[in-house]
């Protein structure tokens, strides 16, 4: 009766020290986890934008590079040649709109001439962004902005500083960032005039995630974050109160509330962009993160829970076989007593259930090929669920990338009624790519020989795929 009660004490004070622990555990992971989590957010911010701005930075080099390309290449056209002599721009009108629907980026392509006068102009609606011929009495006088007397003077394609647009002598609302790539035509060492392409920066960085701010490298202002404001402060300070100097001097620099990064570009001016989270996109993210930490937490908690009540029933076992150590000398079990502590050691063995499963991902469709069945490892492989691909033509899973040389194979091989072995860029419901390995064989019917099903076999061969890209890159 004495080991009895030492026993109980100390077991209820081995539970109260495991639940104890328990909630240290389970507060110590909230703390860690939130702060790790949150620094983890800010990394992959970071790393997003940084992607993100070294790619756009490159598209906008290139997009200037193939502007001056565009500009050199109309300058060489018999028919611009033609227009500058006989002064009339008609003609060229089909040649500006074919050039302006290609390079999307365009806002506007003009030729103005030696005393300041658009002749000609492809303006880009705002709404459709459709570029459009602007009427010749809508033509503007432009011999007083600062680009076209700058112009003057320079004899190759040069870059105007970054700043808003201007029609009519009014800065163009909603907001729109414009450079200007200027070519001077030269004749005979004269001036004659000059084309001009107005590229809309704002496009190009525009973001569903963050907020966009461009200023100069003198903290000026251009585009705030909110461009649909019809004023606001050029003054950096404004809306960053003794903000860090590294924002202007840095190539990138990362803040808690933003981030900057200063573009490598023949731009005049030294853009600076500066971007900051969506209040939206923040708000759902922190809206998701507050669900998957009451899962996390609650899952953590019950698994605490459990890893308590069998570390508990453990020390009860160790309890008994130390007290049957202590007393199998002095005490001599009858057979009833012995059959129970036999059941009792034993009881914790759990056995163990193997599962099979397909490994090979499949599709089966109708004659028309829609799809009638796909098996457990089709559905892992893209992340569908069986009810979302029923009655789908099984080309959805290469999205809009149907243009592959595959595809083509494949129909004409339905045509044909033949076996084919393809290799397609599919997606999986989150847009992940996967190089498919496709089979796709026939299956008729014996009584007539018409075809009643299409058995497609997919095998996922992305990383023999990729290692041929790399083979290939290295070679």
């Amino acid at each position: 009766m004495h080991l009895d009660r030492i026993d109980l004490k100390f077991r209820k004070s081995i539970l109260i020290t495991l639940i104890v622990f328990a909630l240290f555990i389970f507060i110590s992971f909230i703390i860690v986890e939130k702060y790790f989590l949150e620094n983890e957010f800010k990394k992959q911010i970071q790393n997003s934008f940084s992607t993100n701005i070294e790619k756009k930075e490159h598209e906008l080099n290139e997009l200037l590079y193939n502007t001056k390309s565009s500009l050199k290449y109309i300058s060489n056209l018999e028919i611009f040649k033609n227009a500058l002599k006989t002064n009339n721009f008609k003609k060229l009108e089909d040649t500006f709109l074919v050039i302006s629907q290609t390079n999307t980026y365009f806002m506007q392509l003009r030729f103005i001439d030696k005393n300041g006068m658009e002749k000609i102009r492809v303006d880009r609606n705002n709404e459709q962004l459709i570029p459009y011929i602007v009427p010749k009495e809508n033509l503007q006088d432009k011999s007083k902005r600062d680009y076209f007397i700058e112009s003057l003077n320079k004899k190759e394609i040069y870059y105007s500083n970054l700043d808003l647009n201007i029609e009519n002598q009014k800065v163009e609302f909603p907001f729109r960032p414009t450079l200007r790539v200027i070519y001077p035509i030269i004749k005979k060492d004269k001036f004659i005039g000059e084309l001009v392409v107005n590229i809309e920066i704002d496009l190009l960085f525009k973001s569903p995630f963050f907020e966009t701010m461009i200023c100069d490298s003198n903290g000026r202002v251009i585009l705030p974050f909110n461009k649909n404001e019809e004023t606001f402060s050029k003054d950096l300070n404004s809306y960053f109160p003794n903000f860090p100097k590294e924002i202007l001097v840095d190539k990138r620099f990362f803040h808690n509330n933003f981030i900057s990064y200063k573009l490598s570009s023949d731009i005049k001016n030294n853009v600076i962009i500066i971007s900051k989270l969506k209040d939206s996109y923040f708000k759902k993210f922190q809206n998701d993160q507050m669900r998957i930490r009451v899962l996390i937490f609650s899952t953590f908690f019950l698994f605490i829970l459990v890893v308590c009540f069998i570390v508990f029933r453990k020390i009860n076992e160790i309890f008994y076989f130390y007290y049957k150590s202590k007393l199998e000398d002095k005490v001599k079990f009858s057979n009833k007593e012995f059959n129970v502590a036999n059941k009792f050691i034993s009881k914790n063995i759990d056995p163990q259930l193997i599962l099979s499963q397909i490994s090979t991902s499949m599709i089966l469709t109708d004659k028309n090929i829609k799809i009638l069945y796909v098996n457990r490892a089709f559905t892992e492989l893209f992340e569908y669920t069986e009810d979302e691909v029923l009655g789908k033509n099984p080309i959805f899973l290469s999205s809009e990338d149907i243009q592959q040389r595959g595809i083509g194979i494949l129909r004409n091989s339905i045509r044909e009624q033949k076996n084919v072995t393809v290799i397609l860029r599919t997606y999986t419901k989150d847009n992940k790519l996967k190089y498919i390995e496709l089979t796709s064989s026939p299956i008729f019917e014996e009584k007539t020989g018409k075809i009643k099903y299409y058995l497609g076999i997919q095998k996922d061969v992305t990383k023999e795929q990729n290692i041929l890209k790399e083979l290939k890159r290295i070679f």
